[in-house]
């Protein structure tokens, strides 16, 4: 009987030590550890160290896959709208395609290049390294006093960032802006995509990579069809 009973003694010990092991696992974290680790989360990663991350791959890639089912959604939206029209394009795609199928080889070439390779490095460095950073930056200062204002701020990040990257894409003309209104959208969408891509971890890469995928599966198209 008494070694029945040292034995359920043992067990409850047991049980308490266990109970005490799970209570000291859940003791919540310092302030300053949780600023430790926030700061290591958020440090700044030199861009060709960012080509060994496999993250900022899979991130392109999932950031393009959903642009591009979203676009065909705005699309399809706009067609139901306005109604169909499948020739109406932009001015810029115009010149883009114009250039990307002419009969010099040097000028396709280039134009090749640009599209796939120059404008979306100089873009991103432009509208999310830059733009988009800075307003961001600005709202999360601002969101450790007021979170309400910081996240408005970081939410207009998105928006201002994108606003304009469409915007140059009309030569920065609201009259050229106003007259193919309809193509907005798909900008303005493409431009929240990046700037998605770049926010997740803030590799600028991962946002250049997204932007030469979209550019370079449109140029294709171009040259093929």
């Amino acid at each position: 009987m008494k070694k029945a009973e040292n034995q359920t003694a043992q067990t409850e010990n047991g049980m308490d030590y266990l109970r005490n092991q799970n209570e000291v696992a859940i003791i919540d974290i310092p302030e300053q550890l949780k600023e430790t680790i926030e700061k290591k989360s958020n440090k700044h990663v030199y861009i060709h160290k960012q080509f060994l991350i496999p993250r900022v791959y899979t991130t392109a890639l999932l950031t393009y896959v959903v642009f591009f089912i979203l676009n065909i959604a705005c699309n399809i939206i706009l067609n139901a709208i306005f109604g169909v029209a499948d020739d109406y394009t932009s001015t810029n795609q115009d010149k883009l395609e114009n250039n990307l199928t002419s009969k010099n080889k040097g000028t396709k070439f280039f134009y090749i290049f640009y599209t796939c390779i120059g404008a979306p490095i100089l873009e991103e460095f432009v509208f999310r390294s830059i733009i988009f950073k800075v307003i961001n930056w600005s709202g999360k200062k601002v969101q450790e006093k007021l979170k309400f204002i910081g996240i408005i701020i970081r939410i207009l990040a998105f928006l201002i960032s994108s606003f304009l990257f469409a915007f140059a894409h009309f030569g920065l003309s609201f009259d050229v802006l106003i007259k193919e209104i309809r193509t907005f959208p798909s900008y303005f969408l493409m431009g929240l995509a990046f700037a998605f891509a770049y926010n997740r971890d803030n590799y600028i890469l991962a946002s250049i990579l997204t932007h030469m995928l979209n550019n370079t599966v449109s140029t294709v198209l171009i040259l093929v069809l």
